[in-house]
Parts: structure tokens; C-alpha cells; sequence
């Protein structure tokens, strides 16, 4: 389907939802009934015509179908309060799936209200939760703390250990992305800790996940692979598949780091096949952009800019800057590689004003070296110099010691 399609298909549903929300509060049930059947034909409507996309765009529609079932549920039930808010958590989720962010987070606030109001402590949390999510995906770091730590307080008061635990583990992840390793790694132990004594195995085996991603970062490659596998022998027990594609992509990227090319390729397939079959477009552009550059470190240029272009549509779709920014210096590195430094040099200065706008360091540090890399092919030394003198400024801030000495390496080398 094309994307003005789409895009038409997904505004008229989302007219008839806001129709059927304002039918909600006086409960008009011959007009609920037609505005369902309605919603019913653009569902499949959607479901027909995404058929023809990529596989990302297929799975807008099962991310969408769970709030058409919460409506004829609704018809069904004569919504009461807690009913609704049921409904309105759906079309929140739905909304996210769609890269809506900002519709998104005015239902949750809605929600937070409702749940106070009814005294539903659960509902409340998860609005809450779900808000500091939504911040963290747009890296408005400080707002997403506030919002995890209310979660946090409201679990203290109702004695809820295992999303306290779960609430431990984002703010590991969140500190991660900021650089702040010894923090997230503070953030992970908590998690496990608090998990350990729910039995919450869910919990303790995302903390694993992601303390295989600090290791990873930080160069300790045994210790990543043991968290990593630990966790993928946990996400199976519990027949999780969105986890274990999440660490199978991560333990694909460690293999990466390691030059360990077969086990690497591997482990990217059986991330491929699970993300593609869940229908997660995130992680699907987030295995697609590190498979791209699996491609390109094995030379395979135009598999390499086959699954770059795929992560950068869904980026795009989503509004993920970071994502963007990851994808423009992949394919800045896939054109230096191809000696096309014309177009590599406007894809790493898009991607450094995208790492700049959304305050990400690791992601910059990395462009910088990348770019003085590709100067430094092209003996234009002074050049090379300041961009690598830059990365060393950014990875000294965030302690990564094999960066740092790749770096200071690069510099060596320009002096002699």
C-alpha cells in the first residue's frame, strides 16, 4: 500500500475513534454499533492493502486490532469507568505503534486522571509507566526519571516488588544511552535484587539483557556473552520471543565487537526471524541497522545498504532521531567504503547535528571517529585530527577504555 494511502487509511481510523470516544460518555449504542462496523471495514481495509509493504507496515494492523476489540467489548459491556480506561490504554498503545507519540501521551495523561478518580492503582501505574517510556524513546531523559520515579513511589505503596524491579531495569537502560555506565549497572543490580525476591524472572532476565549491553560497551566480552546467553535461556523458559530476539540481536552485536563472524551471523538471523514474526517495528529497525553493518564489516556493501535503507524507512516512520542518526552514519561509512566521499561526508554531518540535537554522546563519539577516519583516507590530516580529537573528548566522558586507546591510537599514527 502507498504510503498516502496509508497514511488516509490511519487518519480516518483515527477520526472514528475520537467519534466513538465522545459516543463512550453517553453511551449512543445504535451509533457505537454502525462507527464499529465502520472501524471493522478499515481494519481490513488496512489489513489488505499493507500486504504489498514491507513487513513493518503488515504489522501495523495487529498492533491496531486489540482497541477494535476493546470497542465491540464495550458495545457488548456498556462501558463502565474502568472499562473505558481499558479502552483508552488500547488506543494509547496504538497510537505509539503508529509513531503518534503526541496523541499518545495525552491519552495516558487522561488515563492517570480516570485512575485516580476510580481509585485504580493499576491503571494508574501503567499510565504513568507508559508516559516515562514514551519520553525515554523521544531521550527527554529528566521527564522520564520524574515519571519512573512516581511509578516507583506508588510501588513502594502498594508493595509491588516486580515493577518496581521492572521500573530499575529502564532507568539502567536510560542511563546507558546517556553514558552513564556505572550508574545503569547500579540501576541492573537493583533490579535483580528486588526481581530475586518477587521471583520474577521476566525481570531478572532483561536486567541480564542489558547488563550484556553495558559489558558489551565496555569491552568485557566474556562477561557480555554469559549475560546474554543467561538471559536468552531465561526469555525461552518463559516463552518470551520479543526478549530473546532482543538478545539475540545483542549477543550478535557482542560476536561483532569480538570478530567472531559466523557465531554473529547466527545469531542475526534468529533475531531476524523472531522480530519479523512478533511485528516489533523498533527492534525490527534497530536488528536491521546492526545487521547492515555486520554486511559491511564482511565487505557484502550491497546487503549492507539493502537492511540500511529498511532501518532508516522505519526510523523515519517512527520519528526516532537516533535512530536516523545511527542509520545516516552507517551509510556515511558504507559510501567511504565505496571511496564515495562526497556522499559519505553529508551523511556524517547529518548524522552529528542529529547525535547533537538529541544530546547523545556515544552515538557522536562514534560519528567523530568515523569521520576523521574517512579524512584521514583521504590525506587530509587536519581534518582527521579535529574529529578524532573530539571523539576522544566524547569517550573519555563516558569511560570507554578500548575506545579511548582506538582513538588515541588514531591520533598517534596522524603524528608520526
Amino acid at each position: 500500500m502507498g504510503s498516502t494511502m496509508m497514511d488516509t487509511t490511519l487518519k480516518q481510523i483515527r477520526d472514528l475513534v475520537a467519534e466513538l470516544k465522545t459516543d463512550v460518555s453517553g453511551i449512543v449504542e445504535v451509533r457505537i454499533h454502525n462507527n464499529i462496523l465502520e472501524l471493522d471495514n478499515l481494519f481490513g481495509q488496512l489489513e489488505c492493502e499493507s500486504k504489498a509493504e514491507i513487513p513493518s507496515t503488515g504489522a501495523i494492523c495487529a498492533t491496531l486490532m486489540p482497541t477494535l476489540q476493546a470497542y465491540r467489548q464495550m458495545f457488548k459491556t456498556r462501558l463502565n469507568q474502568n472499562g473505558l480506561i481499558e479502552l483508552l490504554l488500547e488506543g494509547a498503545k496504538a497510537s505509539v505503534n503508529i509513531g503518534e507519540f503526541n496523541d499518545a501521551k495525552a491519552l495516558y495523561e487522561e488515563i492517570a486522571t480516570l485512575a485516580e478518580d476510580s481509585q485504580n492503582i493499576t491503571a494508574k501505574i501503567e499510565a504513568i509507566k507508559q508516559r516515562g517510556h514514551l519520553n525515554s524513546r523521544q531521550e527527554q531523559w529528566q521527564q522520564a526519571q520524574e515519571y519512573y520515579q512516581q511509578v516507583i513511589e506508588l510501588c513502594e505503596d502498594t508493595n509491588n516488588k516486580e515493577e518496581m524491579a521492572n521500573i530499575y531495569n529502564n532507568l539502567g537502560y536510560n542511563a546507558t544511552l546517556q553514558g552513564n555506565f556505572n550508574q545503569a549497572n547500579e540501576y541492573h543490580q537493583k533490579a535483580i535484587q528486588i526481581a530475586a525476591e518477587a521471583d520474577s524472572r521476566w525481570v531478572i532476565a532483561d536486567a541480564h539483557n542489558s547488563l550484556g549491553t553495558i559489558a558489551t560497551v565496555q569491552a568485557d566480552w566474556d562477561e557480555a556473552i554469559e549475560h546474554f546467553q543467561q538471559s536468552i535461556t531465561l526469555y525461552d523458559e518463559l516463552d518470551d520471543r520479543r526478549g530473546m530476539a532482543q538478545t539475540y540481536h545483542n549477543l550478535a552485536m557482542a560476536y561483532v565487537d569480538c570478530e567472531q563472524w559466523e557465531e554473529a551471523g547466527e545469531c542475526y538471523q534468529e533475531a531476524t526471524e523472531i522480530a519479523e514474526d512478533v511485528g516489533d517495528l523498533p527492534l525490527m529497525a534497530g536488528i536491521y541497522i546492526n545487521r547492515a553493518e555486520f554486511f559491511l564489516n564482511i565487505s557484502s556493501i550491497e546487503m549492507a545498504k539493502t537492511y540500511c535503507s529498511k532501518a532508516l524507512e522505519i526510523f523515519r516512520k517512527l520519528n526516532d532521531k537516533r535512530g536516523i542518526a545511527e542509520a545516516y552514519k552507517l551509510l556515511g561509512r558504507i559510501y567511504k567504503k565505496e571511496q564515495d566521499w562526497d556522499t559519505a561526508e553529508q551523511h556524517f554531518n547529518e548524522s552529528i547535528k542529529l547525535y547533537q540535537s538529541c544530546n547523545n554522546l556515544l552515538g557522536l563519539a562514534e560519528a567523530h571517529y568515523e569521520f576523521g577516519s574517512m579524512y584521514n583516507e583521504k590525506q587530509e590530516f587536519e581534518k582527521a585530527k579535529m574529529h578524532f580529537a573530539s571523539s576522544l573528548n566524547l569517550f573519555e566522558q563516558l569511560k570507554a577504555t578500548e575506545e579511548i586507546e582506538r582513538v588515541q591510537s588514531a591520533l598517534g599514527a596522524l603524528a608520526a
